[in-house]
């Protein structure tokens, strides 16, 4: 085996493991990111909450009539849908997604209008 065999050879092992370890320059390109939340809410209006996570991550978020009380909560770099689940957690609120950019937040009781039979019912994922 001459030097430039080897040469390529362990230049190849270094660009494998390397792929191996932080994944392929590829990955993820398909798949959006989601923007991050950060904010801390002592004793805060949900609705407020709401709005202020819909401006961070330049989303509307339209919350049913239903939707009301206070929230506390650290967010630090959580993704969009992570903090939506945590801000809502405590109140039994659910979303759902209903446009790229768009979210609708109401009580997780499937006899509550917001969520009617014909849309199915309402997504934490």
């Amino acid at each position: 085996m001459n030097a430039m065999t080897g040469i390529r050879g362990t230049a190849l092992l270094c660009a494998a493991t390397a792929w191996l370890i932080l994944g392929s320059p590829l990955q993820g390109e398909d798949q959006p990111t989601q923007p991050l939340i950060t904010n801390v809410f002592q004793d805060a209006e949900l609705r407020a909450v709401l709005q202020d996570i819909a401006s961070q991550a330049n989303v509307a978020i339209i919350c049913d009539v239903s939707v009301g009380g206070s929230v506390s909560v650290d967010l630090d770099r959580v993704p969009l849908d992570e903090a939506l689940r945590r801000v809502l957690m405590a109140g039994a609120y659910v979303y759902r997604q209903v446009a790229p950019d768009c979210y609708l937040v109401g009580s997780g009781d499937p006899k509550q209008p917001t969520f009617s039979a014909g849309e199915g019912r309402p997504s934490q994922d």
